[in-house]
């Protein structure tokens, strides 16, 4: 029947345990059937379609669409702007589907003008340049038509087909979608039959993400996005509820200052959030990403310059130049802010620690199941946590078998050294690829330690496929991964998760193995197990407390890890405790 579910999307945040959205068969044809009316799709159309079948812009949009309107699809294993350019003219395409990075190296490329013979060309999952979009209308003659959708609701809304394609908006609600916004925060809310009806098993998230209708009607799903509506109707996002800056008592969106200092021609790519200052709450900073052989520009010229597009409080106070932007994926794909977090939303005891270090490993699902937690109470207290690597797979070698280090290619081990690659460019994009790895393997039940798919994941997460071979092109990255990994050894540690408090030295570190959960506590109870680990710190004797498992707990177990055995390629090893 129609209310019947017809699939799970989990959605993969920063930080937090994911949530299944339950799609049932009247959301997903909902949300197909109204692009199709608002695109002009038809049996006539070709998509060539790369984006991942595993999340919506890919299957809810691209395929479901293409199968509703009875036109074909030309389905390519992965994004290469060569393999695209060949596909759209060998197979005649007459639309392709994308994410602002694709549209980026497609206009680098010397056949860029190729997309001009397309009807349509479909952006979305992150916010697209007004630039970018400036510059393909110039060089190839086709306006990108940038749209708005959510793992949860699949499409929302869509700049129109015969219409003015609005750069830096993601158009007008699509048929059959309510859109306000929340009085006061700004805050996007929508209904409509392409809006999910809740989590799986996860009762207390969907109350959280429905409010109720002031006049009595449906209820509102809170999209999390902070949105503004023009006189046109014309909707845009300009940040995340919880991107907010608030410096001096004045309301700072981040998108409006990234949208600025986006111009400048020294900016390749920038990231606004607000670090917590003395004298204003929170003060403006820009990540800046300059072009190749560009020099970062100072904050004064980046103020310059912006003057006459912001007030005087929007103009950033301090540029920090990094070699590329953290991502997140939610919406897909979008610059991530979580490195510049917003005061703990719980106090810290006084005397309680302030940073601690994550070891893991990506194949362990005890540890996976942990740093959701950990990731809670981090954002919760304001904890700094240094994701570090341990290794599983050398641990538990079996004597005169290669080390991880001596092959070409390992489980755990390879998807630590992308890690490695990834932190030297900023601590945020190894935190991304734990959680993104992590939840491919333990969650949807992936197998991220294959070379192809660690390639997918960095493309869902906005970054470039090619960090795979250039991590293990690196030897370098064995001496990241190993350094972290005999650091525990030498504290006598064994396995994963291991939390090491750093002291005034390693001799001082404090350190504990665990805690060893599933179902990991949110909110208040993931502050009371944070403050029961911190007071086992007391006691250096207190060496072990176990809880006995019944039969109940290990079949729970079995159904938490159930991803995670059908995608292991590899046998698991449960060694005593020394």
């Amino acid at each position: 029947s129609p209310d019947d579910p017809a699939g799970i999307g989990y959605t993969s945040g920063t930080t937090g345990r994911p949530k299944g959205a339950v799609l049932t068969q009247a959301n997903l044809l909902a949300g197909a059937l109204s692009v199709q009316l608002a695109w002009r799709w038809s049996d006539s159309d070709r998509l060539l379609l790369c984006l991942p079948l595993f999340h919506m812009h890919g299957l809810g949009v691209g395929l479901h669409g293409t199968l509703l309107a009875g036109g074909s699809a030309v389905l390519q294993s992965g994004f290469d702007p060569d393999a695209v350019f060949d596909g759209l003219a060998d197979h005649r395409c007459s639309m392709f589907f994308g994410v602002p990075t694709m549209y980026h190296r497609l206009a680098d490329h010397r056949r860029v003008a190729d997309l001009g013979a397309l009807r349509l060309c479909v952006a979305g999952s992150a916010p697209l340049a007004a630039t970018l979009h400036g510059r393909l209308a110039t060089e190839a003659g086709v306006a990108v038509l940038e749209r708005y959708g959510m793992t949860e609701t699949v499409m929302l809304v869509s700049n129109p087909f015969d219409g003015e394609r609005r750069a830096g908006a993601v158009g007008i609600p699509l048929p059959g979608v309510d859109l306000r916004l929340a009085e006061g925060s700004g805050e996007l809310l929508v209904r409509g039959p392409n809006v999910f009806a809740g989590y799986w098993e996860r009762p207390e998230a969907t109350d959280e993400a429905f409010v109720a209708d002031p006049d009595g009607g449906g209820a509102w799903f809170r999209t999390g996005d902070l949105g503004a509506v023009d006189a046109d109707g014309y909707v845009s996002i300009v940040g995340r509820a919880g991107d907010l800056i608030i410096t001096g008592g004045f309301n700072v969106y981040p998108r409006e200052v990234d949208d600025a200092l986006a111009a400048h021609p020294a900016v390749a790519e920038v990231a606004v959030a607000g670090i917590g200052s003395d004298e204003w709450g929170e003060e403006v900073v820009a990540w800046v990403v300059p072009p190749d052989g560009v020099e970062c520009p100072s904050v004064d010229a980046l103020r310059a310059f912006a003057r006459d597009r912001l007030a005087s409080y929007k103009l950033t106070r301090r540029v920090d130049a990094v070699d590329v932007l953290p991502r997140r994926r939610r919406p897909l794909g979008s610059a991530s802010r979580g490195g510049a977090r917003r005061p703990a939303m719980t106090e810290a005891p006084t005397g309680a620690p302030t940073r601690v270090d994550f070891h893991f490993d990506v194949i362990c699902p005890w540890a996976y199941q942990t740093s959701l937690w950990m990731r809670e109470v981090r954002d919760r207290r304001g904890l700094e946590v240094d994701w570090r690597f341990f290794s599983l797979e050398e641990v538990n070698r079996v004597e005169g078998k290669k080390h991880p280090w001596e092959r070409e290619w390992s489980y755990g081990w390879s998807m630590m050294r992308i890690g490695a690659l990834l932190k030297r460019r900023h601590p945020d994009l190894n935190d991304a690829w734990y959680l993104r790895s992590g939840t491919a393997l333990h969650v949807e039940g992936r197998q991220p330690h294959r070379a192809e798919v660690a390639r997918e994941l960095l493309v869902e997460m906005d970054l470039d496929p090619g960090l795979v071979d250039e991590a293990l092109d690196d030897p370098t990255t064995h001496d990241d991964v190993r350094a972290d990994h005999e650091r525990i050894v030498s504290m006598g540690g064994w396995g994963v998760p291991t939390l090491v408090f750093p002291g005034v030295d390693e001799d001082d570190s404090r350190k504990l193995f665990g805690p060893v959960l599933i179902d990991p506590p949110t909110g208040d109870a993931a502050d009371r197990l944070w403050d029961l680990v911190v007071g086992w710190l007391e006691f250096p004797h207190l060496f072990e407390m176990q809880r006995p498992k019944t039969a109940a707990d290990l079949a729970d177990v079995g159904e938490v890890f159930r991803p995670y055995i059908e995608a292991r390629e590899w046998s698991s090893v449960a060694n005593p405790t020394p």
